[in-house]
């Protein structure tokens, strides 16, 4: 073999084994990217998104045509790999082995190990370089692609039997029978049943409302940022501007913590929006599809509801996990005679049924709305509304939410009026009794 043959080759050897590495790189760098990274190749590369978002979500083609060009390009190399070394003086019959050996060794390193670990640390920064090539690549081999995804549905038709899933209803009846014969206990028992119920309960049933969320206003001084990261109970935070109906992504607070830097945007991840009518189960497995643990629940109107977390609807399956040494505190205590300590998320259908009592309010479910109401204004702690044969005072406050009250049932009926406390009205903690000046929220507990 003359000289100018073998450069020629050489030369489609190395363009070989480029390609080589594009098609494993690009493989690496779209199917490695998470959630957050995706969002913000999205906001730097829009030309691109809306194509790389579709191969994402639909990647079977995208998949096939990778591995069908890899595949081709490895057998490529494989064969002019031989023919160099095959000329080389004195191998003889040799030339087989060794060329197996050197093309192996060649295309693990140069064609799969390396442009694979080099794309997934700088996914975002190829994949618009990769983007368009890649969509060539899919114009060009569409044929091949079509023909083995063909061959390949045909040949899972012929070797896989076919699955036939159990309703609702069987699967009922084998938990029943499972339960009765031992096999499953009752706590597993309960499992499987609220697993069932995943399907029948939406996000707005398990949510926490917006009136206890606590987050993050961009607009604060960052010096609030850390103080609140570090005070929260929470792994993650809501980040808006202004207002929660503005949620612009989710504080990962661990990371937040232990960056030196305290960078709060390198610590954000996008946030997952849903609305209220979305399942719980199809809300699982969009919130692992994603990889995250937490979204934000819209109302009809677009505004913030509330958040859901994978633990909230775990919960819903396992129920409310309490240690050994604790338990509920019942959401009505009796004080005494005609005195009860209330949650102030209590609802009135419940005291009326409890306290024999018939208090009523247009528009008003629960006991701290009933007493807004009654007094036309938001109350301070301390402050008493009496009304429907009832004295109902504010014991606590977070900011302007209600949080316990005392009721007492009046001996007379008076007419409606706001009072002010006694001394003997409210607990001498003032941490517990009298406004508190943090507004607490929610998001996934840490």
């Amino acid at each position: 073999m003359n000289t100018y043959v073998l450069i020629i080759e050489g030369i489609i050897l190395l363009l070989l084994l480029s390609m080589s590495a594009f098609f494993s790189g690009s493989e690496t760098a779209f199917f490695s990217l998470n959630a957050m990274q995706l969002q913000r190749v999205k906001s730097r590369y829009p030309r691109h998104a809306a194509w790389i978002s579709l191969q994402i979500r639909n990647p079977s083609r995208l998949l096939s045509t990778l591995l069908i060009g890899n595949t081709l390009v490895n057998i490529a190399v494989s064969n002019i790999g031989y023919s160099l070394i095959d000329a080389i003086p004195g191998i003889g019959h040799y030339s087989a082995v060794i060329s197996i050996v050197v093309v192996t060794i060649v295309l693990l390193i140069f064609g799969e190990v390396a442009p694979k670990r080099y794309a997934i640390v700088h996914a975002e920064r190829l994949l618009p370089i990769f983007t368009p090539i890649v969509r060539f690549w899919m114009v060009v081999l569409r044929p091949l692609e079509i023909l083995m995804t063909t061959l390949t549905k045909r040949i899972e038709h012929t070797l896989k039997p076919e699955r036939k899933s159990l309703s609702d209803e069987e699967l009922l009846t084998a938990v029943e029978l499972g339960a009765e014969t031992g096999v499953l206990d009752e706590e597993e028992r309960s499992m499987v049943d609220g697993i069932m119920r995943l399907s029948e309960m939406s996000a707005s049933d398990v949510m926490i409302p917006r009136v206890d969320i606590e987050g993050l206003d961009l607009d604060d001084p960052p010096g609030e940022h850390l103080e609140t990261a570090r005070r929260t109970q929470y792994h993650y935070l809501p980040v808006y501007r202004e207002t929660p109906d503005a949620i612009e992504g989710f504080l990962d607070v661990p990371r937040y913590l232990l960056d030196p830097q305290h960078n709060l945007r390198r610590a954000t991840m996008a946030a997952l929006f849903v609305p209220e009518t979305v399942t719980l189960d199809d809300l699982l497995i969009t919130l692992q599809r994603n990889q995250l643990h937490i979204a934000c629940v819209l109302d009809e109107y677009g505004g913030t509801a509330g958040l859901i977390s994978r633990g909230d609807i775990l919960e819903t399956i396992t129920g409310e996990i309490l240690l050994a040494n604790e338990q509920e505190t019942p959401e009505i205590q009796p004080l005494g005679e005609n005195r009860w300590l209330i949650d102030g998320s209590t609802s009135l259908d419940e005291i009326n049924h409890e306290l024999d009592l018939d208090l009523d309010a247009e528009g008003v479910d629960r006991i701290a709305g009933w007493v807004t109401a009654q007094a036309g204004r938001f109350l301070r702690a301390g402050e008493a509304v009496e009304a429907q044969g009832c004295r109902v005072q504010v014991r606590r406050l977070r900011k302007l939410r209600i949080e316990q009250v005392i009721l007492e049932r009046l001996p007379h009926p008076t007419p409606d009026q706001i009072v002010d406390a006694d001394s003997d009205e409210v607990e001498s903690d003032t941490d517990e009794t009298y406004m508190e000046t943090d507004e607490t929220y929610a998001g996934e507990e840490a």
